[in-house]
Formats: structure tokens, sequence, C-alpha cells
């Protein structure tokens, strides 16, 4: 089948992409082979007759990748984006620019020198890979291309009122606070450390922990004296975890530096990125939900973050689908009622029974309870261990209190409220609160679940169930089941 966006010039990948389409054995044998061609002194002949055979398959690896670089081909139609990839037959591709949901464009400090950019466009659909997070089509492009790809998403709305909105450092500086761990950027280290070891061996694993330890003796000695039996081990957890909390707080800090965003019509443009600049385009007519996020500081100050569910945004590696940073509740509230309006609820809501306190603060004052016990058990039975159980138990206590509080704010907030036009959800998960704001025309049902408790005390739990690339359903314990039953049928009348 022809597609007539053919006729269009055919543009290829850039040809760094070549390097995407060889596989982790080829770099496996490259490093070692430019090892040897040092070890020789660049004697070119006694390299070949010694490594002939690693070259052979290095050379084969190459042309592979580069016959994948070649069949894999694209244009850019006034109306829509062709794609081919394969050899014989190979697949084809063409998505209307009305239906794409979300591009995004990276321009990583790797692909600088090669004036390329990185690429992801998504729609509605699933991803062929069977991935959460493939894209439908992953390209490397030269800048112009890419340029001119979000020339012809802007053209759909030329005619439209441009609305534009920054984020200050400040906020940024207080996302970055607030949404770095210090587990995530364990994990950051962990992969580049297992990544590279893969490939030039254990070199950089051991200077890393060497260096760690050398830190968590010098801390140990000159802490001595301040704190009584600190160990190397002890300060060798403090050390990593402090590096992994530093690393994800800067990484979220040059993530969404510069963060801006724009609205022209259906279109919404955000550029964010210090190092790596990373620029979006998201269709407001594919967003499926808005979620507010706070933790329970944020929300005893009233600021807030909000993050966005389009199929495409945020798919990329690590990425969250943030769609205005850390802002105070009136800037955020400004922002959306200018770039997606229709997102405001009004309407009495439906909150949580009276008797249901328990199912929040519940199993949660059990785990204090059942960690003061062991623990008091453990000092009584082991007192030569007194100081590190009793470290043990201030490091478990303090979470546990902390999400003590958490459920009880959490079961004071939490609601549901439906209007003509959308619902939104105020709950819970472990530390975080979210507010999620769902168009009627994104939501695919609406479940009332019980138990047998539940069924004794006369309430349920509300599951709201959105249409995306990818069904998430938002639940929300201890509503009243004759209030459930009402909101059932209030949305029920406004279909």
């Amino acid at each position: 089948m022809k597609y007539p966006v053919k006729k269009d010039k055919v543009r290829r990948q850039h040809f760094s992409a070549v390097l995407g389409y060889t596989t982790k054995n080829f770099w496996m044998l490259l490093i070692p082979a430019v090892r040897a061609l040092i070890a020789y002194s660049f004697d070119i002949l006694e390299w070949m007759h010694v490594m002939w055979e690693n070259i052979l398959i290095i050379l084969l690896m190459f042309a592979a990748a580069v016959f994948r670089w070649y069949f894999n081909y694209f244009t850019i139609g006034e109306k829509s984006f062709y794609h081919h990839s394969g050899f014989a037959p190979g697949m084809d591709s063409e998505i209307p620019y009305s239906m794409i949901s979300a591009v995004t464009s990276e321009k990583a400090l790797r692909t600088l020198p090669f004036r390329c950019t990185v690429v992801l466009l998504d729609t509605d659909s699933k991803s062929i890979e069977f991935s959460k997070k493939s894209p439908d089509i992953r390209l490397v492009m030269k800048n112009a291309d890419a340029d001119e790809l979000f020339k012809r998403l802007s053209e759909m709305n030329s005619g439209a009122k441009l609305f534009g909105d920054r984020i200050p450092k400040r906020s940024l500086f207080m996302f970055s606070t607030f949404f770095s761990s210090a587990f995530s950027g364990v994990m950051l280290i962990a992969a580049f450390l297992i990544n590279s070891a893969n490939i030039i061996g254990d070199t950089l694993e051991r200077m890393f922990f060497d260096a760690v330890n050398t830190a968590a003796e010098n801390v140990t000695r000159i802490m001595g004296s301040v704190i009584r039996n600190i160990t190397p081990v002890t300060a060798a957890v403090t050390i990593i975890l402090v590096a992994g909390w530093l690393l994800s707080f800067l990484r979220n800090l040059f993530r969404h530096m510069f963060f801006c965003i724009e609205k022209r019509g259906n279109g919404i443009t955000i550029n964010e990125g210090f190092i790596t600049k990373r620029k979006y385009y998201i269709s407001s007519g594919h967003i499926n939900y808005a979620d507010i996020r706070q933790n329970l500081v944020m929300k005893a100050v009233r600021i807030m973050s909000v993050n966005v569910n389009c199929s495409g945004y945020g798919k990329g590696k690590n990425e969250i689908p943030v769609f205005i940073p850390v802002s105070s509740e009136k800037k955020v509230s400004g922002i959306m009622r200018r770039i997606i309006p229709g997102y405001e609820v009004q309407g009495e809501p439906v909150k949580i029974g009276m008797y249901y306190i328990w199912r929040y603060i519940g199993p949660v004052t059990v785990a204090v309870m059942a960690d003061i016990f062991v623990s008091g058990i453990g000092i009584m039975l082991l007192p030569q261990w007194y100081d590190m159980l009793l470290f043990a138990f201030i490091m478990t206590e303090i979470p546990l209190i902390w999400l003590l509080i958490v459920k009880a704010a959490a079961y004071c907030t939490g609601s549901i409220t439906c209007n003509g036009q959308v619902m939104a959800i105020k709950y819970c998960t472990w530390y975080e609160f979210h507010t999620v704001i769902v168009p009627r025309a994104r939501i695919a049902k609406i479940a009332v679940s019980r138990t047998v408790f539940q069924m004794i005390n006369g309430s349920c739990d509300v599951i709201v169930y959105t249409n995306s690339e990818y069904t998430k359903s938002h639940r929300i314990g201890g509503i009243p089941i004759k209030d459930a039953q009402m909101l059932l049928e209030r949305y029920s009348k406004d279909i």
C-alpha cells in the first residue's frame, strides 16, 4: 500500500543512530580491541594479525547496524507523519498529527557534538513492544528535522491565542528538595556501576567503594569524639545515602531548570533542562487526568506539584510526567486555568465515613506498637547490643510515626467530588497525597467494592478507572455506601 505522504522528502535518522542498533557484545569486543591497539603501539599490521577474528566480528556487527539504520526512514508530511522500519517487507506507519498525543525531543550532552536529537512520538494506542515505557516511534533525528516536526505540530494551532508561564528558580529548588530520594539516587549509582562493570570491568566499582571506605574511616575518626560508638559501617551507609540524595537532588534540579510552559489552541509545549535540553509537545485533548501531588509538609504550607497522564509524556527512562513543578496553590490554579481549562471541580464532596478511621490508622498503629514491643524485648534479652538495638528502633519508629500522622491526615482530607464535567478523587498512597482530576470523557468506569467488615459498618471503596494507553485505577476507601450510591446516580444522570 502506498501512502500519500511518501511523496514528501524521505529522511533518515542521524548516522549516530547506528550506535543504537549495535549490541552490548559489540562494545565488549570493541573496547578490548582498542586497548590491544594501544598495547601494540598502533602497529596496525601486528594488531590485525593477532586480533583479526575480533575485528571481523566487530565489522560484521557494525555492518548489520548500518543495514538496520538504512531501512529505517521517515517523512514529515503536511498532515501526517510516515515511518518505515525493517526490510522485506518491514513495517509502515502513518500517524495523522491530530492523533499524536505527545512528542518528546531530547538533546543530551552526548548528542550535542553530533547535532542530533532523540525524538519519541506517541499516540493513545498501545506500543507494539508491549511495554509501558516504549514509545510508538523512537528516532534519532537531525536537529533540523526535529525542529520541522515541532513546526508542523504548532501549525495546527497557528491562529489561536498564546498563553505562557515560567516557574521561578525558587520553586524549582523546592521541587528538587521535596522530590529527591536517597533511595532513587542510590539506585542510579548502582545501575551506573553495574552497567560500567559489564563493559569495562570492575574498576569504577572498586574506585567508588574504596572512596566510600576512606571517607567512612575519616568520618569515624573525626566524629568519634562527638558521637560515641559510631562504626565505619554506619558511616559508610550514611555517606552512600547522603550521596544518593544529593545525586537525586541535582538530577531533579538540572532536569527542570528553565521550565517554561506554553499553550496555543490544543497544543501545549514544555521546555526544560540545564544540561539535557528537553522539549515536549502535548495535545490537551489527549490528557487523561491531572494529578496534584503533595506530601505532608507541602500540604501544610499549601504548595503542590502537578503531573498529567498523557500517552507518551514522561515515558523516557527515569522521567516523571511533571506538568507544573512545586508552586504555590494560587500559582498552580492560575496556570491550570489558562493551560487546561475545565479541570476545576465544584460541588459538595463525599467524605470518608466517621467510623472508618481505624482502616487508615489501625495497621500503622499496630506496626508502631509492635516495633516498641520487639525493640523492648530485644534490649532486655541482649543488653550488650543496647546501642545498636536503640539505633535500629529509632530509625524504624520515626518513619512509622510519620506515616501514622500522614494516614490520619488522609482520613481527614479524603473525598470524592463529581459534577457534570469532571470528577476529583482525593486519596493517599504511602506518604503522598493525590488529588486526581478526571474529565468525564476519560472515565472508563466506576466500581464499588465492599468487604464483609464494610457491609457491617455501612462503608465501601470507590474505584475510578481512567481511559488511557494502559488502564489506571484510583481507589478511595471508607466512603459511606449511601453516599456512594448517590454519587453513582448523579454520575449516571449527567451522562
